[in-house]
């Protein structure tokens, strides 16, 4: 056998890297190791010669190896083949697609491979064995350890470090400077924002926050448990099984919150029958036991917990179950001391901006920068304030106007029916999303008429899942699918008929025709008047 690379490992990473290699064509591909019992198979044409068991005869032969296990489950495995590899004094080859962008003032260690339309930039050292999939971004100065995974999509900022043999999952983001422990796991579209210990977990969508990753989806249990912690519970179920990635209620005292006589809200007296609001809060609020009841089970249930505060020492009870990321309702965005308190808090800040005019947001805005949160921290929602809202008064590219102005990230507060509208503002750049959630839309209360049941908030995530992934990352470039496919879709040029050896090439006699693994028909007009060396048949590519 010739010598040329062996692929160690057969699945869906081995798959790539064939594909890699074949863009770049470098390296001549002679076969894949994968399970023992797998040999005489093929891998998109390449055969599976046995297991890994090969390894000596076959590097005795002269041949490269890449390690091209990818999977979460397989960092062990690919250090006990690399460690084998290099005990035995094994080439490892390095692969970087023609696709990839890397600088020459960067560092790629032995056995590493760079996929399609990934970034490496300057001063960037990656260890032994390291993935950098399609599409992701190592910033300047990052250093990515050995034996790492660093999925598609995801961007590295600059100065961050990844331990050896951590995994980074689709779209994630580590964020300047911080530091990634040794077997790290970073769940797909979290944003990570401090250091984490070695053999740390970072669930899917953790931290994420418009502008820094995937579109955060809030289920807005609100009062629709109707003041009972069993409904509380199974809400909470509910969002963790729809795949949200939190599950808010609110916390208020009405004694604290309303006067004794206040009237309610229009849509209030028709969901929630007479009275006054004072007399129907104190039927949906929540006790102190029943947070720490709700946060056991969030916890229990990998979903964030997360509540809005409407008083100020409601605040302070958040703070104490460890909340961070403060969600300031619509009504108090007008309430100065509120502001600064939570502003004074320093941790992200999302603010319902519904009722408000432009100059309240900047107003708001100004006191939370002012009381110790920047801009940078805050999400501001477009949200309209009727239960439900007529699509007519959505107005989501009301998103684009609080962007333009104020340079802050933009979500949205969906309280339209159905889930078109939280879906158009993700495609409109919403990075935050978030929808009331009830267990039956006939439940008597003020906000489960406008509310999504279990079915349907599952099926919104879903839909803002993929049009997450339709959006893409905006770079115009073929897919690895479609440098395979382009080959039977492009024209080559081609003889239209038997030419003569020293006859001219012409209109006449050349044309385009599948496949495109010829000459380009864009370079036709460099090949008019040139005299044909030898015999052509009709068909023949030139």
């Amino acid at each position: 056998m010739k010598p040329g690379l062996i692929l160690i490992g057969g699945g869906g990473h081995c798959r790539s890297c064939i594909e890699v290699v074949e863009a770049q064509g470098v390296w001549r591909i002679v076969g894949v190791l994968d399970l023992p019992e797998k040999a005489g198979t093929e891998v998109l044409g390449y055969p599976v010669l046995g297991g890994d068991e090969l390894i000596p005869d076959l590097m005795n032969q002269g041949h490269a190896f890449l390690v091209s296990l990818g999977q979460i489950r397989s960092p062990d495995r690919r250090m006990e083949i690399f460690a084998r590899l290099a005990e035995l004094k094994a080439r490892l080859a390095t692969v970087v697609s023609p696709h990839a962008v890397v600088s020459p003032h960067s560092s790629l260690g032995r056995g590493t491979v760079v996929m399609h339309r990934a970034v490496v930039n300057a001063g960037a050292v990656l260890g032994e064995n390291v993935i950098v999939n399609t599409g992701a971004v190592i910033e300047h100065d990052a250093r990515i350890g050995d034996h790492c995974h660093v999925s598609t999509g995801v961007l590295v900022n600059g100065g961050a470090v990844l331990g050896a043999g951590s995994f980074v999952g689709s779209r994630a983001v580590v964020r300047e400077g911080v530091r990634i422990g040794e077997r790290c796991v970073v769940g797909a579209g979290a944003v990570v924002m401090a250091d984490l210990p070695d053999k740390a977990v970072m669930k899917a969508g953790a931290g994420a926050l418009a502008g820094a990753g995937p579109v955060m989806v809030i289920a807005e249990a609100g009062v629709n448990h109707n003041g009972r912690l069993d409904l509380a519970l199974k809400l909470v179920d509910a969002a963790a099984a729809a795949g949200a990635d939190y599950v808010k209620f609110q916390t208020f005292s009405p004694d604290r919150l309303v006067t004794r006589n206040a009237a309610k809200a229009d849509y209030q007296k028709a969901r929630a029958g007479g009275g006054s609001q004072h007399e129907m809060l104190a039927r949906l609020a929540l006790s102190e036991d029943d947070h720490r009841a709700l946060l056991a089970r969030c916890r229990e249930r990998g979903i964030g917990f997360l509540s809005s505060p409407f008083d100020l020492e409601s605040i302070e009870f958040l703070q104490s179950l460890g909340q961070t990321l403060w969600k300031i309702p619509s009504g108090e965005i007008t309430h100065l001391a509120f502001l600064r308190k939570i502003g004074s808090l320093g941790g992200r800040v999302i603010l319902s901006s519904g009722m408000a005019e432009l100059s309240e947001i900047g107003d708001a805005l100004d006191v939370l920068a002012e009381s110790g949160t920047p801009r940078e921290k805050v999400t501001v929602l477009q949200c309209h304030t009727e239960y439900p809202t007529a699509f007519a008064d959505a107005n989501l590219r009301a998103m684009d106007t609080i962007d333009r102005a104020f340079g802050v990230a933009v979500g949205f507060s969906d309280h339209t029916p159905g889930i078109e509208a939280s879906v158009a503002a993700v495609a409109r750049g919403a990075g935050v999303i978030e929808k009331h959630l009830t267990l039956d839309r006939s439940l008597p209360g003020p906000d489960h008429a406008a509310s999504l049941e279990p079915t349907e908030m599952t099926a919104l995530v879903s839909a803002i899942r993929n049009v997450e992934m339709a959006l893409g990352d905006g770079v115009k470039a073929p897919t690895g699918v479609e440098m395979k496919n382009r080959l039977a879709a492009r024209k080559s040029l081609v003889a239209s008929k038997s030419i003569s050896k020293g006859e001219i090439f012409s209109p006449e006699n050349v044309t385009a025709k599948r496949p495109g693994t010829g000459v380009s028909p864009m370079e036709a007009d460099q090949w008019m008047g040139r005299v044909a060396s030898r015999d052509y048949e009709q068909d023949e590519p030139l």
